[in-house]
């Protein structure tokens, strides 16, 4: 999607909390040891991602080829899944943008980033200074 067409938000009701994925892209580091992609997200579902295992020791995004070891995909469903081409903007519209509303109205909320070291957890909650 691009910023002119962005996600919907995610339907508001009674529920308290919600969890999104975002899947960051390859770096430059990675992409130079020959990374491939851990994680798919499935085409047309906004909810579901795929993970891609390779037998032995891989980082998050992988290093090794697909002859070293075979392949698995175990499949999850989320509220809402970003996949790498997704950006800052359409993560806040679709995920935190009615929270902060919420909250300027004197309604508790929190927004918070979990994940693995280098996973793009602060990419996500402050973007960047271009």
């Amino acid at each position: 999607r691009t910023p002119s067409d962005p996600m919907p938000p995610i339907a508001r009701g009674d529920d308290k909390v919600l969890v999104a994925v975002r899947v960051r892209p390859l770096n430059d580091a990675e992409r130079a040891n020959g990374g491939g992609e851990a994680w798919s997200v499935a085409s047309g579902a906004d909810n579901t991602i795929s993970v891609i295992s390779h037998g032995g020791s891989r980082s998050a995004h992988g290093t090794g080829t697909k002859s070293e070891a075979s392949e698995s995909h175990h499949s999850y469903t989320f509220d809402r899944v970003f996949d790498a081409s997704s950006d800052n903007r359409q993560v806040y519209e679709a995920t935190t943008k009615r929270i902060v509303r919420d909250v300027v109205e004197g309604v508790n909320g929190a927004v918070f980033a979990y994940g693995q070291t280098s996973s793009g957890k602060t990419h996500t909650m402050q973007g960047s200074d271009d």
